[in-house]
């Protein structure tokens, strides 16, 4: 439950100002808008972004669509370290927009501080000339983990707003960052190794720490990086210098990852060496 909360706080930082889908195209960029237009709603953009950077939100509400400022009045607003505009798109009219800004924050688990960019989408539109941030009821909600939808209501009509499934959410978060096996096998007689890869598919960087249940003389773990940022992989490497050509018994490496607070085992395995002797079968084993 507590690795569920942690994912449920970072969620919530960004989930605030995931905006519903709207009617614009895709395909028209900035690059095919009148240069005046573009420049006025870059502005616009800069001005409501700079108020959650210097959290001056009064500033942020003056670019805020009338029919959208008691959403804005009510919702919990969050604090960026900065921002980007990564790209807009546009309607066919020109009138209404989509921008992309990938924003910085910082978020502090168990005494850690860590930086993440995440990518925001609000929505834009024309009013009077002037461009105005804004947000329309709808059924489905684009966030960094794909769309989400809610249900109809109980008598049958559509929601008003969208509420994602969090636990959900969380999961996918937890998803993001996993190991591509969860057991190796080395020789218990001659020099291998073997490795594990972890890859980071979060927006953010993690923090990989590994340990072997018990001590086995000539065996290691070696991680390649312990802070992996978003979207590289880190790679676990066992390696074994037998003392002996005996037989070696399962142990267990533990590989944990914060922020998510997630424990992936991986179990080790050792192959006997083909020259053991090998048990006599009951059959021809002498009578007492």
């Amino acid at each position: 439950m507590y690795r569920i909360l942690i994912i449920l706080c970072w969620f919530a930082s960004f989930f605030a100002f995931s905006q519903t889908s709207s009617a614009v195209d895709p395909k028209i960029t900035s690059e095919q808008a009148p240069p005046e237009t573009d420049a006025a709603l870059r502005e616009r953009i800069k001005q409501f972004y700079q108020a959650h950077v210097d959290g001056k939100f009064r500033l942020a509400n003056q670019v805020v669509a009338e029919d959208s400022q008691d959403f804005f009045f009510a919702v919990s607003k969050p604090r960026y370290l900065s921002f980007e505009i990564v790209r807009i798109n546009y309607s066919p009219d020109f009138t209404r927009a989509d921008a992309v800004v990938a924003c910085r924050h910082e978020f502090v688990v168990e005494g850690h501080k860590f930086d993440s960019k995440v990518p925001v989408t609000s929505h834009w539109k024309l009013i009077n000339w002037e461009w105005f941030w804004y947000v329309e009821p709808a059924s489905e909600i684009k966030t960094p983990f794909g769309v989400m939808r809610a249900g109809p209501n109980k008598d049958g009509s559509e929601p008003p707003t969208v509420i994602p499934d969090a636990r959900a959410a969380a999961q996918a978060i937890l998803s993001a960052v996993q190991p591509d096996k969860t057991e190796v096998q080395l020789s218990a007689s001659a020099p291998s190794s073997a490795e594990v890869h972890i890859k980071n598919g979060m927006l953010g960087p993690v923090q990989l720490h590994v340990d072997i249940d018990a001590a086995l003389p000539g065996l290691s773990a070696t991680l390649d990086r312990t802070q992996v940022k978003a979207g590289e992989t880190a790679t676990l490497k066992f390696a074994y210098e037998p003392k002996n050509r005996s037989a070696k018994a399962p142990l267990t490496a533990r590989v944990s990852v914060q922020p998510t607070d997630q424990l992936f085992v991986i179990k080790i395995t050792f192959t006997s060496p083909p020259d053991m002797p090998k048990p006599a079968p009951k059959s021809v084993l002498p009578n007492p």
